[in-house]
């Protein structure tokens, strides 16, 4: 102690009380580091089902039909993949397919940079056709 004095401490109990905490706080840690990675997950989820048809038109009309066409066979592969049958979808009929939201944001994501990468190489192509010299 500062002011000279002594304290005896059973120095068992000191270090199975310091090992609790450190249990204690590794789990908060867990929880605290889980419920980050379901908020990434909300809101990338709660992005896309907030969008309204108009704000869909207006993220989808510059991409041709041939990304689009490609960007939703990754999807139905995908569903496929998940034990449901997207021709079913196609017709209207309705699926109900339990999946984590984890998992569904892997898609929305993989949906967004496979989209992104297409229209971006698409763009390319449409510039080299424009720039003279180019075949």
């Amino acid at each position: 102690m500062p002011d000279g004095k002594e304290i005896e401490v059973d120095a068992n109990a000191y270090v199975s009380e310091l090992s609790r905490e450190v249990k204690q706080l590794k789990s908060e840690l867990l929880s605290l580091q889980k419920q980050n990675d379901m908020d990434e997950v909300q809101d990338i989820l709660g992005f896309v089902q907030r969008l309204d048809n108009k704000e869909m038109q207006s993220l989808t009309s510059s991409v041709s039909p041939e990304v689009l066409d490609a960007m939703r066979k990754l999807v139905d592969t995908v569903i496929k993949g998940m034990g449901a049958d997207p021709s079913l979808m196609n017709e209207g009929i309705e699926i109900i397919t339990e999946v984590p939201a984890s998992t569904l944001a892997q898609l929305c994501m993989w949906q967004l940079v496979v989209g992104y990468n297409l229209r971006e190489m698409e763009a390319r192509e449409e510039l080299n056709k424009r720039l003279p010299g180019k075949e």
